[in-house]
Formats: structure tokens, sequence, C-alpha cells
């Protein structure tokens, strides 16, 4: 019996301190650089769906009127939230701490004189996809600078997904370019849509 307690009192040592906020039991290997890392990218994937959720709160509103539009950015607020809450869960399944930032308010209108709103906000999303790609990269790197493959692996399929999205954004704003405003816009809307 006294090995057993001697193996848990060695493998709690350290879990639970009254000096500090309780440590997880199930931490092993995860670098606080790494916890640091994903709590940047759960704030990151958070401002993203509270700008998300304003974009298609705007194109919903009667005087702008672009649900297909407006579908695309809701289900662009669903995709961050998910990855948001993705980078949640990683980070108890590996004994981190969860800290959120706060949520600066996000514009309420997209309207924007020479482009038209709809291309300044796919302009707006494909650089914030943009960003959280670089965010990603940077964690990745600090994944394997700290040997955790199980970071660099979970990254990994984040970064593959935010290819495909950034590939997605870029081609809609190409063909917002090039349609222009007016008329072009509400067959876009309508592309969108489907």
């Amino acid at each position: 019996m006294s090995g057993v307690s001697a193996e848990y009192d060695r493998v709690c040592e350290g879990c639970v301190n009254a000096d500090t906020a309780a440590k997880a039991f199930v931490r092993t290997g995860y670098d606080d650089a790494c916890e640091h890392g994903v709590n940047k990218m759960i704030n990151s994937y958070m401002h993203q769906w509270y700008i998300s959720t304003s974009m298609a709160a705007y194109f919903s509103n009667d005087c702008v009127a672009l649900p297909g539009v407006a579908k695309f950015f809701k289900a662009n607020a669903a995709r961050a939230k998910t990855d948001a809450l993705q980078f949640i869960d990683y980070q108890n399944m590996r004994g981190g701490k969860v800290v959120l930032a706060s949520l600066t308010m996000p514009k309420s209108d997209y309207s924007h004189d020479k482009h038209g709103d709809a291309l300044h906000a796919f302009e707006l999303m494909l650089a914030l996809n943009k960003l959280n790609f670089s965010k990603l990269r940077d964690l990745h790197k600090v994944a394997r600078e700290t040997e955790d493959p199980e970071l660099q692996d979970f990254v990994n399929s984040k970064l593959h997904e935010l290819a495909l999205a950034i590939r997605e954004q870029g081609t809609y704003v190409c063909e917002l370019k090039r349609v222009g405003t007016g008329h072009g816009v509400f067959h876009f809307d309508r592309q969108v849509a489907c």
C-alpha cells in the first residue's frame, strides 16, 4: 500500500498548490508557450466569430438585403465558433488553462464608397483568415520547437481547413472585384446562397 501511496504522491506533486491556481492532473509535456499560443488562437477565433456575426446581421438588414452573403457570413461565424470551441476542448484535454480575452465591438456598418459593402466585407474576412493562418503557423513552430507532436498534428489539421477557406474567400473577392457594384452583386448574392 505504501508503494501505491508514494506513486500517487509523485504523480500529484505540484498538481494542487494553495499558493497558485490548481494545476491539472492530466498535464504532461505541455509547454507554457504552447498553452499561451492555444489561448491566442481561441481568442482570435472568438474575435472572428464576433465580426462574422456582425457581418451576417448587416447583410440581413432590410436596407442591405443580401441574404446569400448574410448566409455565408453566418456559416463563417459558426465555423469560427466551432474552431474556438475545438481549441478550448484541446486546451482542457492537455491540462491547460483557458484564458478568454474581452472582445472589442465590431463595426456595424460595412458600406464602402469605392468597393461596395460586399467586397469590403469579404476582403476584411479574407484578411482575418490570413492573419489566423499566420498565427496557426506560429503556433505550429512553437509546438515543433517544444517537441509537442500532438499539438503539431492538431494545428496541421486546422491549417489545412483554413487554407481551403482562404482559397474560397479569395475566389469570392476576385469575383466581386470583377462584377463591381450594383446588379453584379445581386447575382453574386444568389450564387453564394446556393
